[in-house]
């Protein structure tokens, strides 16, 4: 359906469509739990808890994000590109991790290995994937305070390699 107010084209969004915006804000809640799990965690570990500290951040403002969309009702949106049935199976997906990460305290390592796959499953469910914007202003205002994401992910993928060197390393006699 579409509405003309004031010359502008807008896309009214059916609820079931707009559901998916509310499935991606729940899943970035859910993937920013685990992350202040980790980061409580590995709290000894300074540098490792500051880069999931951040990662927690960073999915606030991307649920943020699409608290906002789903608010506006879809307005200034050209297209929401993921399904109801694959959001749905991620977050299905991402409430079985914080309940597994809430009873398996995990190494540095291999929480690391976990958050850069679980970051890996995210991009699919970053806001710049699942919508298309109607103006560049959308944009911009969704998009304002998510700047950061690329380079915690590299952060993180170059302190799992360090660790994973210096363990694999850790029996030579050099």
């Amino acid at each position: 359906m579409v509405s003309d107010k004031k010359s502008k084209t807008a896309t009214i969004w059916p609820p079931e469509k707009l559901k998916i915006l509310d499935i991606c804000q729940e899943i970035h809640i859910y993937a920013e739990e685990i992350y202040l799990c980790l980061s409580a965690l590995h709290h000894e570990n300074r540098a490792i808890s500051r880069i999931f500290g951040e990662l927690a951040v960073d999915k606030c403002n991307l649920s943020d994000a699409f608290k906002m969309a789903s608010k506006l009702k879809g307005s200034g949106l050209s297209e929401i590109c993921v399904s109801t049935g694959t959001a749905t199976e991620l977050l299905d997906k991402m409430k079985t991790l914080f309940q597994w990460i809430k009873k398996n305290p995990v190494s540095v390592i291999h929480a690391l290995r976990f958050a850069i796959r679980m970051e890996e499953s995210l991009e699919k469910m970053h806001i710049l994937n699942v919508v298309t914007f109607r103006y560049e202003q959308e944009r911009e205002l969704m998009t304002a305070n998510l700047k950061k994401s690329g380079s915690n992910l590299h952060l993180m993928t170059e302190e799992y390699m360090n660790l994973t060197l210096f363990e694999q390393n850790s029996d030579d006699p050099f």
